[in-house]
This record gives C-alpha cells, structure tokens and sequence, in this order.
C-alpha cells in the first residue's frame, strides 16, 4: 500500500502474516518505479534502480515472505512495474530465483481459488466452422 510518508507490505504466508513498514513513502518508491519503467521501455537496463526498488519492495520482508512462489497485489504504479525484472541483492533477477504471480486484488485471488468447479456446467465445448474466406457471398472475399 503506497502511502507518505511511509508504505507498507501486506504480506501472507501459510503460516502466518503481518505487515512491514517500508523505508520510502510513495513518492519516492513512484519516483523510482517510472525511472525504471522508463528505462525498461527504452530497452536500457537500469541495474541500480532495479536494486533500489528490491531493497524498498522486498528486502525488508522476513524470510518466510520471500518465497519461492510469491503473489503480489500491486498498488498504483506497481500495476506496471515487471517486478520478475528486479535485481535482488545479489544482482540475480527475480525470475531466477522465484517465481512471481500478480492478481489485481486479494479478492480476485480469494474468489479464484475459492470457485466451485461446477459452476458453468460440467461439460466443455470447443466448436471450430469451415468458415469460407474466399468465394462468391464470403465476406471476406467479397470484390
């Protein structure tokens, strides 16, 4: 949640949650993430804020948070930020070393997890035509 002057980290294990105080409010961590977005979208890698914003997201989480597996909720500009393209402290990527999904908020994930299969019927049905692109009265061949 990007607020000033502090943000902070919802996070959940299996085992147990809490919530982190990060180091920068939302200008800072928004400053750093169009920087970086910035950069990405001009093709030029920007290792030392890829850094920065591991340290302010994820360095201060405790071990059981930083998983193998994690789900992150973004809030505001983070929505846009490739979070797998940060570089933890070691300068390894995050695609290397965990593997990151993103839900739009908790609900969603909560509402997916928590469908009755059921729903929608217990058949599937995948219909292909022999649609005739070319020839007299075919829209798409048409002159």
């Amino acid at each position: 949640m990007l607020s000033e002057p502090r943000s902070y980290c919802l996070w959940i294990s299996r085992a147990r949650g809490g919530v982190v105080v990060l180091s920068e409010g939302r200008r800072k961590i928004e400053g750093l993430a169009q920087k970086y977005l910035n950069a990405t979208r001009a093709r030029h890698e920007d290792v030392d804020s890829a850094r920065q914003l591991y340290d302010v997201l994820f360095g201060q989480l405790p071990p059981e948070a930083n998983r193998e597996q994690t789900i992150v909720v973004p809030d505001g500009i983070l929505h846009l930020l490739p979070l797998d393209t940060l570089r933890d402290s070691a300068g390894a990527l995050l695609l290397e070393t965990r593997t990151i999904s993103y839900v739009p908020a908790a609900t969603v994930l909560y509402v997916v997890r928590n469908e009755n299969a059921t729903i929608g019927g217990k058949y599937t049905f995948l219909g292909v035509g022999d649609v005739p692109y070319q020839g007299p009265g075919s829209r798409f061949g048409e002159t």
